[in-house]
């Protein structure tokens, strides 16, 4: 069996959904007072959330992620943005796109489809007012 490789155009639109802004730039942008070193694994900084004089917050570049141990407040960097500008996460993404060194492609629409399919007004069978079909007993009901 051979494997194929898949279609380019697949390849390049699972990667333009996947990429992300740096956390350095995001916190660069949000909070200038917090200073990144641009090398991997956990930092400790002040949380930018809350005044404080001792670091409390960690911020992981190669996962692109913060938490702060005080608020408890753990987010990437499109919930940085979302909260920041009190925006959505596809609106997160295209600002992202637009404002940080981003893909050019843009942002991924949604597909296309049809509505779900609502709840129906009536009771579900076996609910108040509805008749049970003989030798069907309702809860709590004795046997006789």
């Amino acid at each position: 069996m051979t494997s194929q490789s898949p279609p380019t155009e697949l390849v390049r639109t699972v990667s333009e959904s996947l990429w992300k802004p740096a956390i350095t730039e995001v916190f660069g942008a949000y909070y200038p007072q917090v200073i990144l070193k641009d090398y991997s694994g956990w930092q400790k900084v002040c949380c930018p959330v809350h005044a404080e004089s001792n670091p409390s917050a960690t911020v992981n570049v190669a996962d692109n992620r913060w938490k702060c141990f005080v608020c408890n407040l753990s987010e990437d960097t499109y919930d940085i943005i979302r909260r920041e500008e009190g925006i959505g996460f596809r609106e997160a993404q295209k600002f992202a796109s637009e404002r940080f060194s981003g893909g050019s492609e843009g942002v991924l629409q949604p597909a296309a489809r049809e509505p779900s399919r609502g709840v129906p007004s009536r009771p579900r069978f076996g609910q108040r007012g509805e008749q049970v079909p003989s030798g069907v007993r309702r809860f709590g009901q004795n046997r006789g």
